[in-house]
């Protein structure tokens, strides 16, 4: 999240002539790039202390989070391509995170024998 604001904060200060065009330009990208991540990490961190908080199962949030999603996408068909980007990034986020734990996991068991 952190990231994200401060790819708008040189994106801003670029576009006030404080900053060089082309460094304006690197923050775009970074911020397209980076905002949903952070906004799909937030999604995620909320699902999970909830479902910590009401000692249950994530899984039964998610799955209402994806009956949701499926019927508000069959009641209005312009939200659907948002939808659908929105678990995109869901999926990268989960990907990103696993790739972390595996390699951090496969770092401890494999190499310290």
């Amino acid at each position: 999240m952190i990231i994200a604001i401060g790819f708008a904060v040189i994106g801003s200060l670029s576009s006030w002539e404080f900053l060089p065009r082309s460094l304006g330009r690197f923050a775009i990208f970074g911020t397209i790039i980076f905002a949903p991540l952070a906004l799909a990490e937030l999604i995620f961190q909320c699902v999970e202390i909830i479902a910590a908080k009401f000692s249950h199962q994530s899984n039964h949030y998610w799955a209402a989070i994806v009956l949701l999603t499926i019927f508000t996408a069959n009641q209005v068909q312009e939200v659907t391509a948002y939808l659908v980007m929105f678990f995109i990034v869901m999926l990268i986020r989960w990907l990103i995170s696993g790739l972390a734990q595996f390699r951090e996991s496969s770092h401890e068991t494999h190499f310290n024998n």
